[in-house]
């Protein structure tokens, strides 16, 4: 006789990502200047740096990208004019949905009403503004649009019931301790992110002024290693306790005075960088849309036990899912005749009808 259990996540690793917030906020560049780093070609572009800096110190890093895809392209004030008209955000919202490590989110159409409000709370009609937001995204970038989250994390009560009617199948809700369910947005899967202190946010390395501050002070950077730690402890905490880890910096538009909008890429690097390598093996690096096809699989399949085999009844599994057996044989043979070998302790495998026979 065996035992066996399905352990939380795939490698009994907590899943966690990267988000890039506000890629196309019409509020940033005021002086139609700003580096969204185009083409991602430009020598000192924010997107060759963010390549050189984070992905080549991590390259099994995975990032969303929440974009504003913008919608008043006329309009005289608009702080994105110079990008949106040249095609430009486009050109590098190709670029990013080529990259296997990177999903694009929704995150409003301007991100903010002309009064100032963020979206989900200032439209009227809000099942119009999810359809036709996630319509230009999606002609933007030149790939599906699978989710997204509101602007300045207000506004969830109005779009909770038509997330799944929008076409999206995940949201990224303001924080709730959620046990991998489907949360409260009706049609799609509620991925976490939290503004309350838990979530991520290597921020308040120098003064606010508004959405831009100056440049770290020297003496905030003395504090850097406390701050260090109290991240990393934010992290054992959630890795403790399962739940899906998001780190939250913006994309950094630059502006001729040397501001950029609080907090970015740059600024954040002396506590950002460190946070994500003191992450990295311990954590499941997984996209939004990965993290779905996990639930979806644990969803639709079911396992017994008999005697020495594991007989499992699933339905189109689309993520592998982890077993601990006890006592841990030397490997499980699939009904095809095939051999899985622990790793870990852990037997990793996408999980197919059949018996899987544990050979000692």
């Amino acid at each position: 006789m065996i035992r066996a259990e399905l352990t939380r996540w795939p490698g009994n690793k907590t899943p966690a990502f990267l988000m890039l917030d506000d890629l196309g906020d019409m509020r940033v560049g005021e002086a139609r200047e700003g580096d969204w780093g185009f083409a991602g070609l430009e020598p000192d572009s924010t997107w060759e740096f963010f390549n050189q800096t984070y992905r080549r110190a991590l390259p099994n890093l995975r990032v969303a990208l929440f974009v504003s895809p913008g919608r008043f392209l006329n309009a005289p004030a608009s702080s994105g004019l110079k990008l949106y008209r040249g095609g430009k955000l486009a050109e590098l919202l190709r670029i990013v949905a080529r990259e296997r490590w990177a999903e694009i989110g929704f995150h409003g159409i301007d991100h903010t009403t002309p009064d100032g409000r963020p979206e989900c709370e200032g439209v009227d009609d809000i099942q119009e503004w999810l359809r036709r937001g996630r319509a230009r995204l999606e002609e933007m970038a030149g790939t599906a649009v699978l989710g997204g989250k509101c602007p300045s994390y207000r506004g969830y009560e109005r779009v909770a019931d038509h997330i799944g009617s929008a076409g999206f199948r995940w949201w990224a809700d303001a924080w709730t301790p959620i046990q991998g369910g489907r949360g409260r947005f009706h049609g799609g899967r509620e991925i976490t992110a939290s503004p309350s202190g838990v979530r991520l946010i290597p921020a308040n390395l120098g003064a606010y002024t508004g959405l831009y501050r100056k440049r770290a002070r020297i003496a905030e950077m003395l504090t850097m290693p406390r701050k260090r730690s109290r991240l990393l402890a934010k992290a054992r905490f959630l890795l403790e306790k399962g739940i899906p880890i998001t780190i939250q910096t913006h994309y950094a538009a630059l502006r001729p005075d040397g501001k950029r909008q609080a907090y970015n890429l740059y600024d954040d690097r002396p506590l950002l960088l460190p946070l994500l390598l003191g992450l990295n093996g311990l954590v499941w690096w997984a996209l939004p849309r990965e993290i779905c096809d996990y639930l979806d699989t644990l969803e639709r399949m079911s396992f017994r036990l008999d005697g020495f085999t594991i007989i499992i009844s699933s339905q189109n599994p689309l993520w592998e899912v982890s077993f601990k057996v006890h006592p841990c044989p030397a490997f499980l043979r699939t009904p095809e005749g095939y051999r899985i070998y622990p790793k870990n302790g852990l037997f990793t495998f996408l999980p197919r009808t059949g018996a899987y026979e544990a050979v000692f």
